[in-house]
């Protein structure tokens, strides 16, 4: 399985969920890869990655999850309409 993220969401969300993958699957190989948003949508859509975790990212031709959403932090600009920064997974159709 190869997994593209932003670094800091990799290392904010995947060490418990890959503890918990890799002992249910031990024979699967998980590679990791970082980028910004729209590098990890690339990967995803080239078929580099099989899973992305990025914020904010919709195109037609990928499936998209929310996974976690906050809100900007006082005097931070938001990336979004209405304040709220949203992290997803991205997935190839």
């Amino acid at each position: 399985m190869r997994i593209a993220g932003f670094a800091f969401h990799l290392h904010l969300f995947l060490p418990d969920v890959m503890k918990d993958y890799q002992a249910k699957n031990p024979k699967v190989m998980v590679s990791l890869r970082s980028g910004n948003s729209m590098e990890v949508l690339k990967m995803v859509l080239e078929a580099e990655a099989d899973i992305g975790i990025a914020r904010s990212v919709n195109h037609p031709e990928v499936e998209t999850m929310t996974v976690a959403r906050r809100s900007a932090h006082p005097g931070e600009p938001s990336r979004t309409p209405g304040g709220a920064e949203e992290m997803g997974i991205a997935r190839g159709n």
